[in-house]
């Protein structure tokens, strides 16, 4: 039983982090903030953990893990035959993911990459990983959608997809600016007209 405990309080460090981490930050977390909020002791954080750092780490490798995978299965379509179609379906389940209640929950990416790169190269690097992770959900079928309407074009598939990241990154951070999910839903509604377009497809209802 002593290992189940032990993974429960772990996990529970893990969670009040990532919570303290969206609301104040890396620098305005300190160690005591995550003990009251986990209601640990310090003894019982630096037995799971040697450092905020490399708690840090790991908060973010879990939240890189469990927000790949809830986009992939908010947009999974397996039924969906059409490559470009498949792509606007991961785009529409992205919202779902992202917000919960209407309420957006934050990126630990953003956060911590607007935060920490310039001062640690090991979160920089995760970052980095994670973005690219999340662009690779759709490099495929955006390359099958390119060899099915537009085999002829020059564009740069890893590129594309790494834009839709950029804006989807983006408007998450306008709509918590303006406090606006509408924000979030209509810079969503733009890139599926661009790729809609840069892909030549009709008759295709981009709500």
């Amino acid at each position: 039983m002593a290992p189940k405990k032990k993974s429960t309080t772990c996990e529970t460090i893990l969670n009040e982090a990532q919570y303290l981490f969206l609301a104040r930050g890396f620098a305005g977390t300190s160690v005591d903030d995550i003990c009251r909020q986990a209601k640990i002791t310090k003894g019982g954080f630096f037995h799971h953990f040697k450092t905020k750092e490399s708690l840090a780490k790991q908060v973010l490798e879990k939240f890189c893990s469990h927000s790949r995978e809830e986009m992939r299965q908010a947009g999974c379509c397996q039924d969906v035959s059409d490559p470009f179609d498949r792509v606007l379906a991961l785009l529409d389940g992205i919202p779902s993911a992202m917000f919960k209640k209407n309420k957006h929950r934050g990126c630990l990416i953003t956060t911590f990459i607007q935060e920490l790169s310039d001062s640690h190269p090991e979160i920089q690097s995760l970052c980095l990983k994670g973005l690219n992770e999340w662009a690779a959900l759709l490099k495929t079928d955006l390359k099958l959608a390119k060899e099915k309407y537009i085999p002829d074009s020059s564009i740069d598939i890893p590129s594309l997809a790494n834009h839709c990241i950029a804006v989807i990154e983006g408007a998450q951070i306008m709509a918590k600016a303006s406090a606006d999910r509408h924000v979030f839903d209509e810079s969503l509604k733009h890139l599926k007209q661009y790729l809609t377009l840069t892909f030549k497809i009709k008759q295709r209802r981009v709500s």
